[in-house]
């Protein structure tokens, strides 16, 4: 893969309108298209709809919606994520209030969970622990141990 031209600034405030239009990438990817091949604009490129993708999450904005899903599908789970919910699961909160408050489906949510519960009695997960127990013991009456 070649290096990328820069963006422009014409580009850039072109990209952020056809954003502000609701556009999804494929099509500011066919509005740029135009404006390189037929227009002749000054300071455009060709870009692909990944191209547009890429700046997207560059510039930290939502993703262009998929029909029937959040914008935040498929975005990772932090690790604040994952204590809030361990801890919404042990209060009894309804997965259902779960998914909206993540802003995530309830599918998510259940799979989440059950990953979670897997991870947490998994071997490697107790012995981590119990590694950072003896490591506290260890520092609190003056040995350094790994």
């Amino acid at each position: 893969m070649g290096k990328r031209p820069r963006w422009s600034p014409e580009e850039k405030k072109f990209f952020n309108e056809c954003v502000d239009k609701g556009m999804t990438d494929a099509q500011i990817s066919s509005e740029f298209h135009i404006k390189t091949k037929f227009e002749k604009a000054k300071g455009f490129h060709m870009r692909t709809p990944d191209a547009m993708g890429r700046r997207r999450r560059f510039l930290a904005m939502e993703r262009s919606p998929v029909e029937g899903k959040p914008l935040n599908h498929r975005r990772s789970w932090s690790p604040e994520d994952d204590d809030l919910l361990r801890t919404y699961k042990d209060r009894g909160i309804s997965k259902e209030e779960m998914a909206e408050i993540f802003n995530r489906t309830e599918r998510a949510i259940d799979t989440r969970i059950r990953y979670l519960e897997n991870k947490d009695t998994t071997p490697s997960h107790w012995l981590h622990q119990l590694k950072g127990f003896f490591n506290h013991i260890f520092r609190r009456f003056g040995h350094n141990r790994g």
